[in-house]
């Protein structure tokens, strides 16, 4: 395992991996506006230390949200106080690394990345409710995304997608456009849901599941700010596409059933 590490270290100086550019983390920034729930304007910032960075945000979104409490999440939209520590340098993990709950990355504007799951390990982007803004808070209040967070870029027609955030890891993550212009899905992308692009590794977010990540391609810093074991194993996008089938087809089964059941008589 040693020697693994060791060969890694020095894959990535060979490599020059990198996790953020100057140009990526001047995209972190937010637009000063005021969240409507909460009344407070949402923060981020990326301070260089040394051989890390450190992302730090109150985690409150910079665009239009939904009322919360509201149908559907009792939950409020909270201040939160997010610290995630990468390195200048990340490195491929010998084993990709499990996703926790809560917190897997960083978005540009703050506000936290989740894996696929809710806390029943549910495909959350199906079982639970999001605003508009495909966001919503959880227990602690913290907002979050478990897919494309749609109000937090434009998508120009044919351009490649900008920065979305940073992971856990150090990589960054991009949108689902690629630089040619194609929209990539899950059978593009690795097992973590990203690939190498002019030796540079990166995550992509994507219309299906796993949507954001599906592993940590990169070794975690000990004090990420992260969540540490795992508990909703991510399922491969075959895997999921099969599963989500088989649900249609009982749904489809069971309102076809429900137009051959005659109706009751009024009065």
């Amino acid at each position: 395992m040693q020697l693994c590490l060791q060969l890694a270290v020095m894959a990535a100086a060979c490599l020059g991996l990198h996790a953020l550019t100057q140009d990526e983390i001047a995209q972190f920034r937010t637009q000063g506006t005021f969240e409507a729930n909460t009344g407070i304007a949402g923060w981020v910032e990326v301070e260089d230390a040394g051989r890390k960075l450190y992302v730090k945000s109150n985690g409150i979104p910079d665009h239009s949200t939904g009322r919360f409490p509201g149908v559907g999440n009792p939950n409020q939209i909270q201040e939160q106080n997010f610290i995630l520590r990468v390195k200048k340098n990340p490195v491929y993990a010998d084993t990709p690394g499990c996703l926790p709950m809560g917190p897997v990355g960083l978005a540009v504007n703050g506000v936290p990345l989740y894996n696929p799951h809710s806390h029943l390990c549910e495909d959350a982007v199906i079982s639970e409710r999001f605003d508009s803004c495909h966001g919503h808070p959880d227990m602690p209040g913290k907002y979050h995304y478990h897919q494309n967070p749609i109000c937090l870029y434009r998508q120009e027609d044919g351009q490649a997608s900008p920065l979305v955030g940073v992971a856990a890891d150090g990589f960054p993550i991009y949108g689902p456009v690629d630089e040619s212009g194609r929209t990539l899905t899950s059978a593009d992308l690795d097992q973590c849901h990203g690939r190498e692009v002019n030796g540079q590794y990166r995550y992509h977010i994507t219309a299906d599941y796993p949507y954001i990540l599906g592993c940590f391609k990169g070794v975690l810093l000990p004090d990420a700010g992260v969540n540490r074991g795992c508990r909703c194993a991510v399922r491969s996008a075959a895997r999921q596409k099969s599963l989500l089938d088989v649900l249609r087809n009982i749904a489809d089964e069971r309102k076809q059933e429900a137009r051959r059941e005659p109706l009751d008589p009024i009065g």
